[in-house]
């Protein structure tokens, strides 16, 4: 496998992988150091505060190895949508 061949030439090298369809766990059992979190991006997007909660607080080892990002440059920005998350925090 090139990702174990890789960390043993540069044990300090991490490998991310922009992942979709629920292939994380997956992509994090072929060596993969962190993958993309599009789950999250995608309940942002729907702004379900319940969904996005239980999202954050399931399955601490996929946590831990998830990037969060909240554009993407082949998707309309999701800034104009962290206004509504304010509805959801407590004041």
């Amino acid at each position: 496998m090139a990702i174990k061949d890789i960390k043993m030439f540069n044990p300090g090298f991490l490998f991310v992988a922009e992942t979709y369809w629920n292939l994380e766990k997956t992509m994090q059992g072929l060596g993969f150091d962190y993958t993309s979190d599009k789950v999250l991006y995608d309940k942002l997007k729907n702004n379900s505060a319940s969904e996005i909660k239980g999202h954050l607080t399931a399955d601490l080892t996929m946590q831990q190895k998830s990037v969060r990002f909240i554009e993407k440059s082949e998707e309309e920005g999701q800034s104009r949508h962290l206004v509504t998350i304010n509805r959801w925090l407590p004041q």
